[in-house]
Order: structure tokens, then C-alpha cells, then sequence
């Protein structure tokens, strides 16, 4: 597999003892499937069909129990497959991003009982919202967010040519002493990639959150921070 955004592509012949290899336009990896366009939109349609499957499997199996089995069968089941290495397929377009909410708003349905009544629609919006569910898409930024903590604090193992530079301290009342600077870029392969876009939400986080000694004690606090939904709105502001 040859992987390029290029429009004019220079087709190669790979071979191993002697043997052309076959070429093929994508390849699944450690669980998350490659293409040669550098896009994700084929690993997304996959998750979604993996993690529909299960679900329509507890559907079938769960039908008459209460809603803290159904919640927890989908969130221990389901859930995990829709964020499966998240960090580095995180869509960006609203396409992707809904394929994957559906998902999480049909378990929602399921979770509380309601089936579909075409006559009386109601929202299943408001039902990931009656359970106290984040979106996918904020989980997403989150688990971003809190890999990027690692990478900043050295504690998972990153070369050191990959690591963000830190950005010049400006004193100002959001400033803080962990910001980093901001990649820019045109080409959305990478301008959407994990350090970029991630920088960006990280730079936005408040001295108290980033300060932060410990994972842990991160992890709850920037979830804390999230949960007041202008915070992700500053965010989606600045990057899109």
C-alpha cells in the first residue's frame, strides 16, 4: 500500500524475494484499518458497523432487563469499539462524527426503552442527555487531551523529534507555563492529526487543569472542566 494525498502519484512495484507484492488501498493495523488517501472515513464506517452489531446483539438478549444492566452492557460492550485508538482516527467532519453518534444515541434508546414511534418522534439527543452521557465527540478531545498530558510529562515513551515545542509565556490571566506552541498547516491530513488539532484544546485548558501534578487528579479535572459546554465551544471556534 502506497499512502500519499498527492493528486499525481508515482506507482511503485514492491517486491520480496523476488516476488511483486500485491498492491492493495487499505490494510487494517493493529485494529485500525490504513488507507492509502490517509483518510479514516473507511475505518469509521467499520467501527460503526462492529459496534451496531453488538448492539443489536444486547438488544436481542437484554430486551427485558432494567436499564442499569442495558447501560452497563453498552458502555463495558459497545462503547469501547466506538473509541477503540480514537486518538488517532478522532474525526473531524460532521459526516463521521454523526455516524458515530448515532450509534451511542440508538444504545440510548435501547438503554431507556423507547423504540421507535414514527408518529410521536421524540429525541435521542435528549436521552444520551437524561443519562448523563458525554457525546463521543467530547470523550474524544478528552482521552486527546489526557494522551497529550502523558506525551507533555514524559510519561509514555515519545522520540524526542516528535515531541510539541513548548510556545514563548505571554503573562496573561489564561496563560500558563505548560503551553505549547501551535502547529499550522493547510493540509487537513495534517492539520486534524493528533498534535495539532490537540494543541490547540490543550492551550485552552485553565492553569488550575494543567497544572495539575498527577494523571489522575488530570483526568477528573479535565473532565470537571468539560463539562461546562462553552469550554469545547472556545475550542470548535478556534479550530474549525
Amino acid at each position: 500500500m502506497q499512502a500519499t494525498n498527492k493528486r499525481s502519484k508515482t506507482d511503485f512495484t514492491y517486491k520480496m524475494k523476488g516476488e511483486s507484492l500485491e498492491k492493495v488501498s487499505h490494510q487494517p493495523y493493529l485494529g485500525v484499518e490504513l488507507c492509502n488517501n490517509m483518510k479514516y472515513n473507511l475505518h469509521i464506517d467499520q467501527t460503526c458497523k462492529k459496534a451496531s452489531r453488538v448492539l443489536g446483539f444486547l438488544k436481542r438478549n437484554l430486551k427485558h432487563c432494567p436499564p442499569s444492566v442495558k447501560e452497563r452492557a453498552y458502555t463495558s460492550l459497545v462503547r469501547p469499539k466506538l473509541e477503540y485508538c480514537s486518538t488517532v482516527w478522532n474525526p473531524h467532519t460532521n459526516n463521521n462524527i454523526n455516524k458515530l453518534e448515532s450509534v451511542q444515541k440508538n444504545a440510548a434508546r435501547f438503554v431507556l426503552n423507547k423504540p421507535h414511534d414514527y408518529k410521536k418522534p421524540d429525541s435521542t439527543t435528549e436521552m444520551v442527555k437524561h443519562l448523563n452521557w458525554e457525546t463521543l465527540d467530547q470523550r474524544r478531545k478528552i482521552s486527546d487531551v489526557i494522551l497529550l498530558y502523558k506525551v507533555v510529562h514524559h510519561l509514555i515513551i515519545v522520540p524526542i523529534q516528535h515531541h510539541p515545542n513548548m510556545a514563548e509565556i505571554k503573562s496573561t490571566r489564561h496563560s500558563h507555563a505548560w503551553k505549547l506552541q501551535t502547529i499550522w498547516t493547510n493540509v487537513n491530513v495534517y492539520k486534524y492529526s493528533f498534535f495539532p488539532r490537540t494543541i490547540i484544546l490543550w492551550n485552552q485548558l485553565p492553569p488550575p487543569v494543567i497544572a495539575v501534578p498527577e494523571l489522575d487528579a488530570f483526568k477528573v479535572a479535565v473532565r470537571e472542566y468539560t463539562k461546562l459546554p462553552q469550554n469545547f465551544t472556545v475550542y470548535i471556534r478556534l479550530f474549525f
